[in-house]
């Protein structure tokens, strides 16, 4: 996200709220479809987890366990965590007592005896990667414990020149420096924000409103794979900012100048494919060799979850030319969103979005269109008037349902 001007008669953090005022005002933010509505429902899941634990109801590992797995921007260090709840729970409850307690023990007290009782772990090092799921696990306590996102925050300081924590900060501190921060954004604020969540969220809101609203007219989903490698490449393509893809024994398709020869190196690849399924792959790469351009947008539903990430694709297609890496087919991708809700997405544009292809573009019931609106606002707001219709995807359709069980290797 590029440097955005605040208005020059505000205060500083006057001016970051007022770059939301007319979703403000409008309700976009806080409304159904906003980016708090589904925190208010992660902390009513927590709150009950939390009411089991002290109860000493041996369920809480199961509601806890959802939310911090489904993380797409820390799903390591969540899935870690929800291991350990599930594995080893008379080890964990003491630490997320100690976390959830009912005193005034301050929220960076909380953090740190919660990660002294944390088992070590290469996925669980750093300040950011451990903050994130255990300020999730906050959020149990209520709206005065929102989940600390390392990028915005330092976005966000960076915008209005408030000083960023001290580089000897721990996990603790941290989240109290952004705390304090929150609570200068409700301090200057005219209505919204009240609390801090609200306050996370408005921050999350601006930094990633795009500064330059691509162009609508296409849209792809762009999967990472079939198998275990989909949340590997989806926690990949957002570290680098990329959209990658399988079919990683192939060379630098730059490389195949026709069609025609992608389908003689599919062929020569898959020697046991039938020429079906070899056809289908290579169309599927031409297209995203040569189709895939700058400023479309791209898709990509998240496994395991029930949110979907949204980008604009800043550089066409490049190769990796790694032997150790699986990662070397791809389009670099500023990615906008990571966490809208396949709820806000209506049943007709769903349906193309969950077809079984690897790469393609949607173009039913308007997809391009709308799911431009979904990237700006979170909402789908449904097909412009003539503008519905009944295509799955680009055309490339043939034999879908024989081919939906080999189509995502």
């Amino acid at each position: 996200m590029p440097n955005i001007e605040l208005a020059t008669d505000l205060d500083p953090y006057a001016g970051l709220v007022e770059l939301a005022r007319n979703d403000i005002d409008s309700g976009e933010i806080a409304g159904e479809d906003g980016n708090i509505q589904y925190k208010v429902e992660i902390i009513e899941t927590l709150g009950r987890a939390r009411e089991a634990l002290f109860a000493g109801d041996g369920k809480w590992p199961a509601i806890v366990g959802p939310i911090v797995r489904t993380d797409p921007s820390d799903w390591r260090a969540g899935a870690l965590l929800a291991e350990w709840f599930s594995a080893e729970p008379d080890d964990a409850a003491p630490a997320l007592r100690a976390l959830w307690s009912h005193n005034d023990t301050p929220p960076g007290e909380r953090i740190r005896e919660f990660l002294r009782q944390v088992p070590e772990h290469p996925n669980l090092r750093g300040v950011g990667t451990r903050l994130r799921p255990v300020s999730t696990l906050l959020m149990a306590l209520g709206t005065d414990y929102p989940v600390f996102k390392s990028r915005e925050m330092l976005w966000a300081f960076e915008q209005t020149g408030h000083p960023t924590p001290r580089k000897d900060a721990d996990e603790g501190a941290t989240y109290e420096h952004a705390l304090e921060f929150f609570d200068r954004l409700i301090e200057c604020s005219t209505g919204m924000p009240t609390n801090r969540l609200e306050a996370e969220s408005l921050v999350w809101w601006v930094h990633n409103m795009p500064d330059e609203p691509p162009t609508p007219a296409r849209a792809w989903v762009v999967r990472g794979g079939r198998y275990g490698e989909h949340r590997q490449r989806e926690a990949f393509n957002f570290e680098h900012g990329v959209a990658v893809i399988g079919w990683d024994q192939l060379p630098d398709l730059r490389t195949v100048p026709s069609l025609e020869d992608m389908m003689e190196t599919m062929g020569r690849a898959r020697p046991n494919a039938s020429d079906r399924s070899v056809s289908n792959h290579a169309r599927q790469l031409w297209k995203f060799r040569t189709d895939v351009k700058e400023g479309d947008l791209v898709v990509q539903p998240l496994r395991g979850t029930s949110r979907i990430a949204l980008g604009v694709v800043t550089e066409e297609y490049s190769f990796r030319d790694d032997p150790d890496r699986h990662e070397r087919h791809a389009v670099s991708v500023d990615w906008k969103r990571t966490d809208v809700s396949k709820t806000a997405v209506k049943d007709d544009l769903r349906r193309s979005l969950g077809a079984q292809q690897t790469i393609y573009s949607v173009t039913a019931n308007d997809g391009g269109w709308r799911l431009y609106q979904l990237l700006l606002t979170g909402r789908d707001p449904g097909a412009r008037p003539g503008y519905g219709d009944t295509a799955v995807s680009d055309g490339t359709t043939d034999g879908l349902e024989e081919l939906a069980a080999e189509l995502m290797w």
